[in-house]
């Protein structure tokens, strides 16, 4: 998936539906993080991995809250996507969360 098919998902989705989709890419995100460090958070083995992904979860609960609170600031879907996918250094990681969510009709229905 590249950044415009990403965007076009991503943009197709009602306000509701990517709450949703924010809320579970986070948990992905959170999954993903895990191979950043040992068998102890403290024994962090790629800091800059992790921070990007930290990076990433900081905005995207930005998002989230201005999704939430109809301000008008909000990021457009494009920049919201290149956002989540991050760096071309870690998209071998996101891309593949983002798409797992989207992949999943169910798990971005707010029904």
């Amino acid at each position: 998936m590249d950044l415009n098919e990403a965007t076009a998902k991503f943009a197709a989705l009602t306000k509701p539906e990517r709450l949703v989709f924010l809320a579970r890419y986070g948990h992905q995100l959170t999954i993903v993080a895990r191979s950043a460090y040992g068998t102890e958070i403290a024994d962090v083995v790629a800091k800059d991995f992790f921070r990007k992904l930290f990076e990433i979860q900081h905005r995207l609960f930005s998002y989230m809250a201005s999704l939430m609170t109809d301000d008008d600031q909000c990021f457009s879907a494009q920049a919201m996507v290149s956002i989540l996918l991050g760096d071309e250094s870690i998209r071998g990681a996101t891309v593949p969360a983002f798409a797992n969510v989207h992949a999943s009709p169910s798990s971005v229905r707010a029904d």
